[in-house]
């Protein structure tokens, strides 16, 4: 087993989503976890012939530390100067404390495309810290055997490459929390809220501190707070799962992917908590266009975002971009009127 020394390792560019792991036909992996000491990461590498450079897989996160495949061509005296793919697993590599450690078993595993028997797996058990963050084989396999096509490891010119890791102990870095909404939490308070027939197990009185509507429904003489099962229509079950996981002390954060949802939800559920989380990630977020961060302070009614973006139009060309966008065709009269009072102060 070999290491690359952590200054070496260029910084990671992508994050893997979550979305792109869920199965669409199984609902229950929305409101299940995962196992938060146990993962895998893949990573396909197109055009492996033409390979002249480091190969970073997208960050995947376990136990809530960043993990990437490491993948590069190598030579060495040692090995007659034959060329050789080099496989590196590398442990939270954006950390310079000495004060993290972790301990974990890693399987390595070059995808044969006859069949999984034939894949090449090499295992090992390390320690990771801040100077030895890439452990791995500098000689996993000659290049001449990896791109022979007789060999099965490439296929339409790409090789894939998956990592099974198992945190055995960790120091330094806190797990992240987590909920299993398929689960009861066995405490008082606890309900059913039953989506197209999904059962998220929930507490009313924990939703309540946080939405008024859901209280009315689970306290008030609405016939479902007398229900076993609270049924909610209109609603997509992945959906409601992300809005209880930015609530609950998960608090997980808010994306540009996630936010037109959040605040969907917020609104209809009058979660103030939600809503106000929203708008200042708008307001912070530059991944965000300007014409629809606009239209969303209209449609949510978010005066400090509204307030934010009319500070942002300073001449009448700002002004005649947004209002030639699609976005401004949906935005309210009063909207509208404040846009052109807006131009009528810069003039």
């Amino acid at each position: 087993m070999d290491s690359i020394n952590s200054n070496e390792i260029s910084k990671p560019c992508k994050i893997r989503k979550l979305d792109e792991l869920k199965d669409e036909g199984d609902f229950s992996k929305y409101i299940k976890t995962s196992k938060p000491n146990e993962g895998s990461i893949k990573l396909c590498i197109r055009n492996v012939a033409d390979l002249n450079k480091r190969v970073y897989s997208p960050i995947t996160f376990i136990n809530n530390i960043p993990w990437q495949i490491l993948v590069l061509t190598t030579t060495s005296e040692r090995k007659n100067n034959q060329k050789y793919l080099g496989i590196y697993i590398v442990c939270n590599s954006k950390n310079d404390s000495f004060l993290w450690s972790c301990f974990a078993s890693i399987e390595i595993r070059l995808k044969s495309s006859a069949n999984d028997d034939a894949d090449m797996v090499e295992n090992f058990k390390c320690v990771f810290r801040r100077n030895e963050n890439s452990r791995g084989y500098a000689s996993f396999i000659k290049w001449d055997t990896l791109i022979s096509e007789s060999n099965n490891y490439i296929k339409d010119g790409s090789v894939n490459i998956e990592a099974t890791i198992k945190i055995e102990n960790v120091t330094g870095v806190r797990e992240k929390v987590a909920f299993d909404f398929s689960q009861p939490g066995n405490l008082v308070g606890d309900t059913i809220i039953n989506i197209d027939g999904v059962k998220i197990h929930t507490n009313k009185d924990y939703l309540s501190l946080f939405s008024p509507v859901l209280r009315k429904l689970f306290y008030s003489d609405f016939a479902e707070s007398n229900m076993e099962e609270i049924p909610l229509k209109e609603i997509d079950v992945k959906d409601f799962v992300e809005l209880l996981e930015v609530i609950y002390p998960s608090h997980k954060e808010i994306t540009k992917e996630n936010v037109e949802i959040l605040l969907k939800l917020g609104d209809r559920f009058d979660i103030t908590y939600v809503v106000d989380k929203c708008e200042k990630f708008l307001m912070d977020s530059d991944k965000i266009p300007f014409e629809l961060k606009f239209s969303l302070s209209d449609t949510y009614r978010l005066s400090n975002l509204h307030n934010y973006c009319l500070s942002k139009i300073k001449n009448g060309q700002d002004a005649k971009n947004f209002m030639t966008s699609k976005e401004y065709e949906n935005v309210s009269d009063a909207f509208k009127i404040a846009l052109l009072e807006k131009i009528k102060d810069l003039l």
